[in-house]
């Protein structure tokens, strides 16, 4: 018998369409590099500009009032704030808690002395703990004395006048006992040194065992998160140039210009007379720059003056 092989037909497969591309996605991926390659372009354009200004107006050699043109505030970067740290009481180093270089915060621990000398100090042939407790016990014993009399006189036994000097007594014991305390609590906290500002420890020169004495230099903390150009300008150019105005500082050792602020312009000229200091403030989040680094602002007299 011959077999029948009937064919089966499938139904057609619908297959997934392609999406269709999304045009205003592209047109903006394009235009955001396009804004992107442009603001890199203006930026680079702007400090060659800088520059070349900058090194045309040095070519030009010292400047005088007249040059109406540019004027360059050249100079060298000094820290923000620089700490030089000293003992203020006399003893032996006992302990050195920082190192040169590091990195710190205000009220930053960075040493210790043994409190012995500072506790012998009192002048009375004492120790500051002998002292004290004579102290307490001479005002303990004003007070007892106050309070007797406190009685005899309600009781009629003595007159006001002796009532009154005893308070009197009382009350001079207490303030000496209170004040000598204060004293020398203040003192004792005098041997734990401290920073009393951020900075970097850019000297130390002490170490632990070495003994100092009351204003012995310990180390120095310098912060340089802000930088500061200070410099000279005309009285000319005062009308160009005011407080908390943005400039552009070019450091030609990095080869790169940075904001700074003015803010600072003396209201007394130099000895010389016409030209007054200015101080113009660099941040410096990034510690890229560092204090005796050469930096230089150009100003442009043909832009607009600033209002008072």
């Amino acid at each position: 018998m011959q077999e029948q092989i009937q064919t089966q037909v499938q139904p057609p497969i619908d297959l997934p369409k392609k999406p269709k591309p999304r045009k205003h996605l592209i047109f903006l991926g394009i235009g955001l590099l396009i804004l992107l390659i442009l603001g890199a372009g203006y930026r680079t354009y702007q400090e060659t500009k800088i520059k070349e200004s900058l090194q045309a107006a040095l070519a030009k050699g010292p400047q005088t009032a007249e040059d109406t043109e540019v004027f360059v505030i050249s100079g060298i970067l000094s820290p923000i704030h620089t700490y030089n740290i000293s003992t203020k009481v006399s003893g032996q180093i006992t302990e050195v808690s920082v190192t040169k270089g590091e990195h710190i915060k205000a009220n930053t621990v960075l040493a210790r002395q043994d409190p012995t000398d500072v506790k012998l100090a009192s002048g009375q042939g004492s120790t500051t703990d002998e002292l004290l407790q004579r102290l307490k016990i001479a005002y303990d014993t004003a007070k007892d004395t106050y309070e007797k009399n406190k009685e005899l006189f309600d009781a009629g036994a003595i007159a006001q006048t002796v009532l009154d000097q005893s308070a009197v007594q009382m009350e001079n014991a207490r303030l000496q006992y209170e004040g000598t305390a204060k004293y020398i609590l203040e003192q004792t906290g005098k041997t734990i040194i401290k920073s009393p500002g951020q900075g970097i420890v850019t000297s130390l020169n002490i170490q632990a065992g070495d003994y100092a004495g009351a204003g012995t230099p310990i180390a120095t903390i310098t912060d340089t998160s802000q930088v500061i150009l200070k410099g000279n300008v005309f009285e000319s150019w005062l009308s160009y140039l005011k407080p908390k105005a943005k400039v552009d500082v070019y450091i030609d050792t990095l080869d790169k210009t940075y904001e700074g602020i003015v803010t600072y312009i003396s209201p007394v000229a130099v000895s010389s007379g016409q030209m007054f200091p200015v101080e113009i403030t660099i941040n410096n989040e990034l510690g890229e720059l560092r204090a005796g680094m050469t930096a230089s602002c150009t100003l442009r007299k043909e832009s607009e003056k600033t209002e008072d």
